[in-house]
């Protein structure tokens, strides 16, 4: 499965997000493309070396599990293309590509070592892009909301099954999801850059 992250582009605030101020960024049509099926050979020696000591094994300083777990054999190289900025005319244009990168390389291997269909990914997704951000604080819904396409949780005693009639649109709403996503799934899945 091919999959592939796009750039991003800094509208305001580029610098000023640093220091934890709101920034206005919008995603662009230029992406990065992995693909798990082909893999690129362009590891150094010294990276080899670091690699066959046991490295990855040692590094504390961030949690490699989702890539440990998602490629089991750490010598594997990253998917071709994955390294390749977004770029046009042989130029570099500075947009987010090192997070899309790493979106790129993280969702492709993921696919590959437990590959899912577009109809079970698609109400997730959906979900997931209902929650804000601010700034660097993510914005809370209050208790007892839920976004659209996830079931309500309720202590109700009228409606254990379903979680109170909010939980049945819910149901309905994520069933509709489901069937759009399938009707119109491909081999390319695309993935969102934070």
């Amino acid at each position: 499965m091919i999959v592939r992250a796009p750039g991003k582009l800094v509208l305001s605030g580029a610098y000023a997000v640093l220091e934890g101020a709101p920034a206005l960024v919008a995603a662009v049509d230029r992406y990065v493309v992995a693909d798990p099926a082909r893999q690129a050979d362009l590891v150094t020696e010294e990276v080899q070396a670091a690699i066959d000591a046991g490295a990855l094994d040692r590094a504390a300083w961030f949690d490699a599990s989702a890539l440990r777990s998602a490629a089991p054999d750490p010598t594997a190289g990253a998917p071709a293309g994955a390294g390749a900025p977004p770029r046009e005319a042989s130029r570099k244009l500075g947009l987010g590509s090192s997070a899309a990168i790493l979106v790129a390389t993280l969702a492709a291997r993921a696919a590959a070592a437990a590959p899912t269909s577009a109809a079970e990914t698609f109400p997730i997704d959906a979900a997931a892009s209902t929650v804000g951000f601010v700034g660097s604080k993510v914005r809370r819904r209050p208790a007892g909301r839920c976004p659209r396409g996830t079931p309500a949780r309720s202590s109700s005693p009228r409606s254990p099954r379903t979680g109170g009639r909010r939980a049945g649109a819910a149901a309905s709403t994520s069933r509709r999801a489901s069937t759009a996503a399938s009707s119109a799934a491909g081999s390319t899945r695309t993935a969102r850059s934070p």
